[in-house]
Formats: C-alpha cells, structure tokens, sequence
C-alpha cells in the first residue's frame, strides 16, 4: 500500500469518526463553516495544490448560478464537465496529472456543482408559475425553495460530508441535514457497526488484488497494457472492486 492509500484510508477513518461529533453541533453556522474547513482541509491534504481545480469549478459555477438562474443547469453542465475532461488530460497541457483520489473528488464536485444548478433552475422556474399550481404542488414549490448565497455554495461543495468516497447528495438534502433535527435520531452507530462488520472480508479482497495485480500497472502507457491484456482486464476489476467497496 502506497503513501496515498494510506492518506486516503486514514481520511476515511477520521471522516467515520468525527461523524458523531459534527452530527452533535447545534449552532447551524458554526456547523456549516466546521463541516467547509474540515472539507477544505482534506482536500488538500489528498490534492495538495491540485485542490485548485475545485475552485476554478466553484468559482465558475457561482457565476453562472447567479448570472441567469432560469438556464445555469445546461450552462454549469456545459463549464463542468468541459473542466472534468481538463482535468483528466492536464499532462497534455503540461500539468501534472493530479494524485488518483482527486479524481473522486474532483467527480463528486463536479456533480455536486451540476445537480445545485439543476434545483436552482427548477426551483425558479417553479415560482414563476406558482398561482397556477395546486395545493399540493405549492407545498412542495414552498418546501424546495431557498435563497442561495455565495456562501452556501462554498459550504454545501466543500463540505467535508461525500468528499471522499461519496455518496452524492442534493442540495435539499443539505439543507436538511442542517435545519432539520432528524439526524440526531437517526441511529448512526448501529449502522456504521453493521457496514464495519465485513470490514476485514474487504481489506482482505484489497490486499490480494493489490499484491497480485497493483491499481499503479494501469497509469502505466497504454501500450503495456496493449500487450499484457489480461493486466488490462484484471486492473479494470481491481478498480471497480476498490472503489465498490469504498463505496
């Protein structure tokens, strides 16, 4: 296991914990900008100054959000998945390739920027035509609305919450989390126990498929695994296999 697996698997560990901690804060704006540093800081402790690539998304999307609201979800899809594919190919416009977990996160802010634009749309359109709705459409109308504010984007993508490994989540849900007093209910050490049972039948997968076949064989050239095809397929399992079971 390289350094940056055992960065990444340290993050998770300290993520799992901290949990109970964050979930007990009840002044909302402290929690907010705790839950955004904390984010921000495992962000560049995995990334190191690649954690730049998040701004220049964020920054772009707040733009856009606030610039025509009733169009920002093709406009953010369009500036984010452009930036996405950037990303990927850095090392053609002489950037180094990012470290292999910013990858991740990198695709969660991606979503995460797309799917506010999204409600963002949805939610003004929706007021526009809110006399002609029923009643029970205006609760749900009432209910999904919100004013957004430059600072609520920084908290709700840099949230330290499904920056690792996911999962993604919407802004409503957000919003929730952090208004609504139902996490306090909910019974977290039960099922964090429960997911921590096959714990050892995962990191026993992991290190058999890391011994026999190494995740590194596949950012090697693509014509080594042209002629070792059967690296290239065992590579491609041990990917989805770390990264379901992460999940």
């Amino acid at each position: 296991m390289n350094k940056d697996d055992v960065i990444y698997s340290l993050s998770l560990i300290f993520c799992i914990l901290f949990g109970y901690i964050y979930r007990n804060i009840n002044n909302k704006e402290f929690k907010k900008w705790i839950g955004t540093i904390l984010g921000l800081f495992l962000m560049v402790v995995l990334g190191g100054y690649h954690t730049l690539h998040l701004f220049v998304v964020c920054i772009g999307n707040i733009f856009i959000l606030f610039h025509n609201k009733k169009k920002c979800h093709l406009l953010s899809f369009l500036f984010s998945f452009t930036y996405l594919l950037f990303f990927r190919t850095t090392v053609y416009f002489g950037i180094p390739y990012p470290p292999a977990h910013m990858n991740m996160i990198q695709m969660m802010f991606t979503l995460k920027m797309v799917g506010l634009a999204l409600d963002l749309e949805n939610c003004t359109l929706a007021m526009g035509d809110y006399d002609n709705k029923t009643d029970e459409q205006k609760a749900e109308i009432i209910y999904s609305y919100f004013n957004l504010t430059v600072a609520d984007v920084f908290h709700y993508s840099l949230n330290y919450i499904g920056i690792v490994t996911g999962p993604y989540f919407r802004y409503r849900t957000f919003l929730d989390y952090i208004d609504l007093p139902f996490s306090k209910y909910a019974n977290c050490e039960k099922h964090t126990l429960k997911k921590l049972r096959i714990f050892p039948l995962i990191a026993v997968i992991f290190l058999f498929l890391s011994y026999y076949w190494p995740i590194s064989v596949s950012c090697q050239p693509n014509e080594l695994l042209i002629i070792v095809p059967q690296k290239n397929f065992f590579n491609t399992v041990h990917g989805h296999t770390v990264f379901g079971t992460c999940g």
